[in-house]
């Protein structure tokens, strides 16, 4: 019995691997493929194959990942993006940034998160802070206490490891703050005298 061992990608579109034609069949149990291009979501999967036979084994569990980024960076040790994003006011015209983040197959694992908090229209932020990673805990929020201006603000948080931070951009924007201008007074009274007038 002469096993070969196919090889199948996905040909780094980040879609499902195809299972119709080998890309390489090889007898050993390495092989090098050629340049990959870039940017790329790979997944290489390998079956084992019969050549007497001409029978091969289907499962879908021999896996892996490799992803390029456009400059040809390997970024697959980085963690995968956070989810359900949120932005609300809160007491004292602060705002609470709140999500999720659930570990995404194959990617690693956060340090850490980053929370920025930009006013509509600006380039910098007028607030960063980091949060640990729990492991096992799937929601998150952090306070930024302010108090900030009346504006639209655009929160962003990304997951950070050793390797850097994540390659999705997950904001969401809303308005807060406390009156950059006076409030409207109420009517006024004026007495003098036997006389008033309003």
């Amino acid at each position: 019995m002469a096993i070969l061992y196919n090889v199948y990608s996905n040909g780094g579109t980040g879609g499902p691997v195809d299972y119709t034609a080998p890309i390489a069949s090889t007898p050993g149990l390495s092989l090098t493929l050629g340049t990959l291009s870039i940017p790329g979501d790979y997944t290489f999967a390998i079956r084992a194959y019969d050549q007497s036979t001409g029978l091969e084994e289907a499962n879908t569990d021999a896996l892996v990942g490799v992803d390029l980024g456009a400059d040809g960076t390997d970024t697959t040790q980085l963690p995968g993006s956070p989810f359900a994003l949120c932005l609300t006011a809160s007491a004292g015209s602060g705002c609470q940034v709140s999500w999720t983040y659930h570990p995404s197959r194959g990617s690693s694992l956060p340090d850490g998160f980053q929370v920025l908090l930009t006013p509509a229209g600006a380039t910098d932020p007028v607030c960063t802070e980091t949060m640990p990673f729990t492991p096992g805990q799937v929601g998150y929020s952090c306070d930024l206490a302010g108090p900030f201006d009346y504006a639209t603000y655009t929160a962003t948080v990304q997951a950070y490891n050793t390797i850097g931070f994540d390659k999705g951009h997950l904001e969401v924007t809303n308005s807060f703050g406390s009156p950059d201008e006076p409030l409207l007074m109420d009517p006024v009274t004026v007495t003098s005298g036997s006389a008033s007038q309003t």
